[in-house]
């Protein structure tokens, strides 16, 4: 018998709006997999929400949204335990040595947005998930 994402309580913050494009992607591919998520609009507010919530918490958004406090966020997020999962466009990343940073911080880096339900279905089969996928 397979885990389900019940069993392993996955749960998750998107960090975003509600009409933006990624955003519903990311909620599609967590409902797909049964994953609980909360929506919050900043960092500060996700930052709130995370104190209530247990250890094993992916946060996902766009790069921009997350990086509200340069690498800052992503650090607490790893000092917490927490894995971060950003989005940037293919030029961004050549755009932002932000991104770069992040990903030092502990963030990853994400190109494509196939790339969440990896993300996703290794950490539901238990997987250590760190930086890169």
């Amino acid at each position: 018998m397979s885990a389900t994402a019940s069993d392993i309580r996955l749960r998750a913050v998107i960090v975003g709006d509600r009409g933006d494009d990624f955003v519903g992607y990311v909620g599609g591919v967590l409902d797909d997999f049964e994953v609980e998520y909360v929506l919050c609009e900043d960092v500060y507010s996700a930052m709130t929400r995370l104190a209530k919530m247990p250890a094993a918490v992916v946060v996902l958004g766009r790069f921009e949204r997350l990086n509200r406090e340069g690498a800052r966020f992503f650090e607490m997020l790893r000092e917490q335990g927490h894995i971060c999962c950003c989005y940037v466009d293919t030029e961004a990343t050549f755009r932002r040595k932000g991104v770069f940073e992040a990903a030092r911080a502990g963030a990853m880096v994400l190109q494509k947005r196939s790339q969440v339900e990896q993300v996703v279905s290794k950490m539901l089969a238990g997987s250590v998930v760190h930086r890169n996928i």
